[in-house]
């Protein structure tokens, strides 16, 4: 069964994705061909949009090509390979919104030494005490760290995040540097903690031995579950 979409009087036989928004896939675009020819088995609407999709099969393997018109210009870029059968599955995600781009513009992208639209990969978890939510963490990873890794799947890891970096990539954390500040949280962590009131904001760069950025990680914790603690001496 076919579904016809009316836009502006014509119809149109193509599928139209959803907007982008928060989902459980990345998809990192790269601004080249490393296929060449390729066999298009799925793609989504040419004529109304700026940006267009194809879902593309080469050399068994199968991936998504982006068509982006800006200016009179065409800018192609592609995503990375996946079997045909996962490939499929994304493509649905990707039609349907529930996927997400490599985040860019943020602070964290300056924190890793990068400009703010250089992308980055973040994942987030949430953390339970007790039954009840006491903690949103989100982590952010240049691409050269964590492509390679399971850092940039979206499956959870089956290990912690350094001790996986380091048997893969044999990266080394050496030191931390952490900044605390009370802050509002932002939407996604405002869904994920159900509640808008405040909270402490941690933020943790990692360094390795040279002091070249490994990772940064971000936690939001609910003002009313944490306080903080210091001893010093008074001179």
């Amino acid at each position: 069964m076919r579904v016809r979409t009316i836009i502006d009087g014509s119809s149109c036989l193509a599928p139209h994705p959803l907007p982008l928004q928060d989902g459980p896939r990345i998809l990192i675009w790269r601004p080249l061909y490393r296929f060449g020819r390729a066999r298009v088995t799925a793609w989504t609407c040419y004529e109304y949009r700026i940006t267009s999709y194809e879902l593309c099969e080469a050399g068994g393997v199968s991936f998504i090509r982006r068509t982006v018109v800006s200016k009179g210009r065409r800018i192609v870029s592609e995503t990375d390979a996946w079997s045909c059968g996962e490939a499929r599955v994304i493509w649905t995600a990707l039609l349907a919104g529930r996927t997400r781009l490599a985040s860019s513009w943020s602070a964290e992208s300056r924190l890793l030494g990068f400009d703010e639209k250089t992308p980055v990969i973040a994942r987030r978890r949430t953390v339970q005490q007790g039954g009840q939510l006491s903690a949103v963490e989100t982590l952010w990873f240049p691409l050269e760290i964590a492509l390679g890794t399971d850092v940039d799947k979206p499956e959870p890891l089956r290990q912690g995040v350094r001790q996986h970096l380091q048997a893969v990539k044999h990266l080394r954390f050496d030191h931390i540097t952490e900044r605390l500040t009370a802050r509002s949280p932002r939407k996604e962590e405002s869904e994920l903690l159900g509640d808008s009131k405040p909270v402490l904001g941690v933020l943790a760069t990692v360094h390795d031995a040279a002091g070249v950025v490994l990772m940064v990680l971000e936690a939001a914790l609910p003002g009313v579950l944490h306080e903080l603690q210091d001893v010093y001496p008074v001179t």
